[in-house]
């Protein structure tokens, strides 16, 4: 066998046990930051549809985000977390997310 074969061949086999190590120890972080993104970028469509049909204006749809926090946390929100805005939130985060008109 030539050299340039053996050495493409280690190549192959480096890059497949790197890819299935890097997978292994990064694969859950990948996922768990997916679902994240994912999570969000849905709540934020519901919130623009929400307030696009006139079934929740602004300060509705604050009282909702807010109780929503509270219900995941089981309680009542700490001191200095902000819960006003959610509909700008949402707009600018969806904003970056669709591809530029033009």
């Amino acid at each position: 066998m030539s050299k340039v074969f053996i050495g493409v061949l280690a190549f192959v086999i480096g890059l497949a046990i790197g890819s299935y190590g890097a997978m292994r120890t990064a694969g859950g972080a990948m996922m768990g930051a997916g679902a994240g993104v994912g999570l969000a970028t849905g709540i934020c469509m519901v919130v623009e549809a929400v307030n696009q049909t006139g079934l929740l204006d602004e300060a509705q749809i604050d009282e909702v985000m807010k109780r929503a926090a509270q219900n995941a946390s089981g309680g009542e929100l700490p001191e200095g977390i902000q819960s006003t805005g959610a509909l700008k939130g949402c707009e600018e985060a969806l904003a970056k997310l669709r591809p530029s008109q033009g």
